[in-house]
């Protein structure tokens, strides 16, 4: 099982990849909305196809819907924190976010944390921060006025509470409604997800008129397309093994893990890796090594 963990921490690190390429392939053009619903469509259509497969269960699909709503702002805080705030910064408190599903299976399911897994979250703690700000300092964001400040502080804020309310949904859920069926659980998730995407759409592009020109190049279908394959591969892979997997073990490794892929392909993208982020990286591997005790 704990290989299930790494395998979907290692698919979700794609999106990262993916969103990359398509900055480096298409700069500053694009529109996320419209780039979100080809990725959803294509999730949309995958998961249906495995649904028709299997009995229809009304209540997983509402149970989905649900996991929808929380999925969709999550993806809107995420956006609107990288309009203002480095992603460095992002992915760092993002880390934090795993507070929330470990404590709630500790608590509520009783799941046991050991000593090693207390060292393990502090160590990653460390390896986020010489990671993630090992090219930045905090006073980047200097500049920003306090209005600007402060709905940056709200955004991120925002995005770990309802990244870590994502996990624990899809934990509780599950424990509650144990007939629960992934594949609509999912099609749930992911329909209520294209639906608010095309919606932004049509208003972010006067009612669809201005589509094509959102569309800068070859590359944004192109990586639309990766992610969205990565996105309902993780996804699946995410709401199968979270609900068998120790929360103590699982959400460190599908936090971290990706995060430390990211920085450690990045030179494929022309960025140098510095010596705090080589720290950062042996940290971390060190970090999901100790989680498994």
């Amino acid at each position: 099982m704990i290989y299930g963990a790494i395998l979907t921490a290692i698919i979700l690190s794609m999106q990262g990849i993916g969103f990359k390429l398509c900055a480096k392939k298409c700069g500053a053009t694009g529109n996320d909305y419209l780039f979100n619903t080809i990725s959803f469509a294509l999730g949309l259509i995958v998961i249906i196809c495995i649904s028709v497969f299997t009995p229809f269960d009304c209540t997983s699909f509402l149970y989905g819907l649900g996991c929808g709503v929380i999925f969709c702002t999550m993806i809107f805080a995420y956006n609107q924190a990288l309009k203002r705030v480095n992603i460095a910064y992002v992915n760092f408190f993002a880390l934090f976010a795993m507070i929330i599903p470990i404590t709630a299976s500790a608590l509520v399911l009783q799941e046991i944390i050991t000593v090693y897994q207390y060292v393990s979250f502090g160590l990653m703690v460390v390896a986020a921060y010489l990671v993630c700000l090992g090219k930045t300092k905090l006073g980047n964001t200097s500049a920003q006025d306090r209005k600007t400040r402060l709905f940056s502080i709200f955004t991120i804020i925002a995005y770990i509470v309802f990244n870590g309310l994502l996990s624990l949904y899809i934990k509780l859920t599950n424990h509650h409604y144990q007939p629960m069926q992934w594949q609509q659980f999912v099609l749930g998730m992911f329909l209520l997800s294209f639906i608010a995407m095309i919606i932004g759409t049509g208003i972010t592009t006067r009612g669809y008129k201005d589509i094509k020109s959102c569309i800068p190049n070859k590359w944004y279908i192109i990586t639309a397309i990766g992610v969205g394959i990565v996105t309902i591969a993780g996804n699946i892979m995410f709401n199968y093994f979270s609900v068998r997997l120790n929360g103590a073990i699982f959400y460190p490794i599908t936090s971290a893990l990706p995060m430390l892929i990211g920085a450690g392909i990045s030179p494929l993208f022309g960025e140098k890796l510095s010596l705090r982020e080589i720290m950062g990286i042996l940290v971390g591997v060190t970090a999901v090594v100790l989680v498994n005790f």
